[in-house]
C-alpha cells in the first residue's frame, strides 16, 4: 500500500508543480502585455483559450478572465496540496485515522467546485465575449475529470466515515 502512496504523492507534487508553472507563465505573460502593449492581451487570450473565436473581447474582459483564471488555480493548487497531506496522515497513522473523511469531503468537494467554476468561467468568456461557441465541447474532458474526481472521492469519504465509526466501536470492545 505504501508504494501505491508514494506513486500518488508523486503524481500530486508534480501536479502542484505543473500548476505553479502555470501560473508563472500566466503572470508573466500578464506582465508583459502591461509592460509592452504593443500586442493586445485579449487577441493572447483569444489565441490561447478560445482558438476558434469569432470576436475578440475588450482588454478589461481580458484581464478579468485571466485574474479569475488564475485564482482558480490557486485554489485549485490547495486542494493539491491537502491531498498531499491527506495521503501524508494516510502513510502515518495508518489506513483509517479520524477525521479523513471531512479531509476527504473536503478535497472532494473542492474539485467539484473547481471544475463547475472553470467550465462556467470557460463557458461565460467564451460564448459570450470570444463568441466560441466550440468551447463547449472543448472545455468538457477536463471538467469531467475533476468532476468525477470529486465525486470519487466524495464516495470514499462516506466509506471513511462508517470505517471510523467501525474503528472506534473496535477500540471500545474489550
Amino acid at each position: 500500500m505504501k508504494w501505491h502512496l508514494n506513486i500518488l504523492r508523486l503524481i500530486i507534487n508534480l501536479s502542484i508543480i505543473g500548476i505553479i508553472i502555470l501560473g508563472i507563465i500566466i503572470s508573466f505573460d500578464l506582465a508583459s502585455s502591461i509592460i509592452t502593449p504593443e500586442t493586445s492581451f485579449s487577441d493572447k487570450i483569444k489565441l490561447d483559450y478560445f482558438q476558434d473565436a469569432k470576436d475578440t473581447s475588450s482588454e478589461i474582459v481580458a484581464y478579468v478572465f485571466i485574474a479569475i483564471y488564475l485564482a482558480l488555480h490557486l485554489f485549485l493548487l490547495t486542494k493539491f496540496v491537502s491531498t498531499n497531506i491527506s495521503i501524508k496522515a494516510l502513510l502515518k497513522r495508518g489506513l483509517i485515522y479520524k477525521n479523513q473523511n471531512k479531509d476527504l469531503r473536503n478535497i472532494g468537494s473542492g474539485f467539484i467546485l473547481f471544475a463547475k467554476l472553470k467550465y462556467s468561467l470557460l463557458m461565460i468568456s467564451g460564448v459570450f465575449f470570444y463568441n466560441d461557441i466550440t468551447i463547449l465541447i472543448d472545455a468538457l474532458p477536463q471538467f469531467l475529470l475533476f468532476y468525477v474526481l470529486g465525486k470519487i472521492l466524495l464516495m470514499i469519504s462516506l466509506i471513511s466515515a462508517e470505517g471510523e465509526l467501525i474503528k472506534q466501536e473496535n477500540e471500545l470492545t474489550v
